[in-house]
């Protein structure tokens, strides 16, 4: 991942689906860029990083979770100088300020949960 880097994800919220997850990481330290957590029990998208060892303060704030169970959704993560900027089925969702700067070195996209992927471009 670097500036001006983008990911797309697209897939279908599993019915009757509780959570997910979709991590950019670095393979080498399993440190975690970006860790998108969409609640749907809870209506909350979770934001974080995870960096030598620890979890760093959870991001919750939004006006709306645009994540449904039982829905298709487009997720495109870009990668700016000093944040990522995550759209949502076309629409901006949030930014995500940098908590780890070697981006270079994020090579993996892990994705678990509640979730059927249908299409990932990196």
């Amino acid at each position: 991942m670097i500036p001006k880097r983008s990911v797309v994800v697209k897939g279908v919220v599993k019915s009757g689906a509780k959570s997910f997850i979709i991590n950019l990481k670095a393979s080498y330290s399993n440190e975690i860029a970006l860790h998108l957590n969409p609640r749907l029990n809870k209506n909350t998208v979770v934001r974080n990083s995870f960096a030598n060892g620890i979890w760093g303060e959870e991001e919750t704030e939004q006006v709306k979770n645009p994540f449904k169970s039982g829905e298709y959704f487009n997720i495109s993560i870009c990668s700016e100088e000093q944040n990522f900027r995550v759209f949502v089925n076309g629409s901006h969702s949030f930014n995500y300020a940098h908590r780890l700067w070697n981006l270079q070195q994020v090579d993996k996209l892990e994705v678990d949960g509640d979730v059927k992927i249908v299409y990932v471009f990196i």
